[in-house]
């Protein structure tokens, strides 16, 4: 076990024989999803009309995944009780993760998932992997107020978010024009159906207004320290949820758009060897 790794308010779960798993740290770093906001999706008129006067964000779901051993079955139960008697405690809890080197406020709601090896009473180790669940109420924790970001990429991604070449973010875009350059739906005018007719009956004497649509833009982004990538990813966020955004692409072609959601996180190695992270922005025109 390594010492000073995990620390849950002043307990260093390493003295209980506990570890927190590889990649159990990705929903503390992903980006919360928008609450909707208050938009009204108008027939006579292109995409949606959206109040992003105001943003909002949901909590996130945080789920960690432990292992936790002992040299006989006694210590073990002990060193369980211990453990899962910490997190219901009243009140929050801090976790702090030295590979992120931060501290984050979250709120335990249960053990979702336990995986025992070796029989309690049988002689020799045993050893368990636990699986909890947490609340992480206020979702901004890990975002600063930078709105520039640092130390951008030499490479230029041609991709940018309210002039921003996305490469500046230490962004390299892997996938877009997927879902930037294929058509929109279009809004259907009023339709008629009846038991005694075939088919359907639709209003087409108008010009067809298009829907909003998701784009998607695949990132991978790499940062040379912590503090870097902390900056960078802090500015990104505030950027893509500045209101309404403009994504040029193509040279002079924009979209604008605004914030829904992250999805698809991944870290590819530990913070202290040098920060590579995956993921999908994912964004809604209007």
């Amino acid at each position: 076990m390594s010492i000073g790794s995990c620390i849950i308010d002043t307990v260093d779960i390493a003295s209980i024989g506990a570890m927190v798993l590889r990649e159990s740290d990705l929903d503390l770093l992903s980006f919360p999803a928008r609450k909707d906001p208050p938009q009204v999706d108008w027939f006579e008129r292109d995409g949606l009309d959206v109040d992003l006067s105001e943003a909002f964000f949901n909590d996130k779901k945080v789920t960690m995944s432990y292992y936790l051993k002992a040299d006989d079955g006694s210590a073990y139960l002990q060193r369980l009780d211990t453990f899962i008697a910490m997190h219901e405690m009243s009140g929050l809890r801090q976790m702090y993760l030295r590979d992120l080197d931060k501290t984050f406020t979250l709120r335990y709601l249960g053990n979702s998932q336990y995986e025992h090896r070796h029989g309690i009473l049988s002689q020799g180790r045993k050893c368990g992997f636990i699986t909890l669940d947490y609340s992480m109420d206020e979702p901004l924790q890990l975002i600063g107020a930078e709105m520039l970001p640092t130390n951008p990429r030499a490479t230029l991604s041609h991709i940018t978010l309210n002039g921003h070449d996305l490469s500046a973010f230490g962004l390299v875009v892997s996938r877009f024009y997927d879902t930037a350059l294929r058509g929109a739906s279009v809004k259907s005018g009023i339709s008629f159906t009846s038991e005694r007719r075939t088919g359907l009956l639709v209003d087409t004497a108008f010009a067809p207004k298009k829907k909003s649509r998701e784009i998607t833009i695949d990132c991978t982004m790499m940062a040379p320290s912590r503090e870097v990538f902390y900056d960078n990813y802090s500015a990104l966020f505030n950027q893509a949820t500045a209101g309404a955004v403009t994504i040029g692409y193509a040279g002079s072609r924009t979209l604008i758009a605004y914030y829904s959601q992250m999805t698809d996180f991944k870290k590819y190695k530990a913070f202290s060897s040098g920060i590579h992270v995956s993921f999908s922005l994912v964004f809604k025109t209007i």
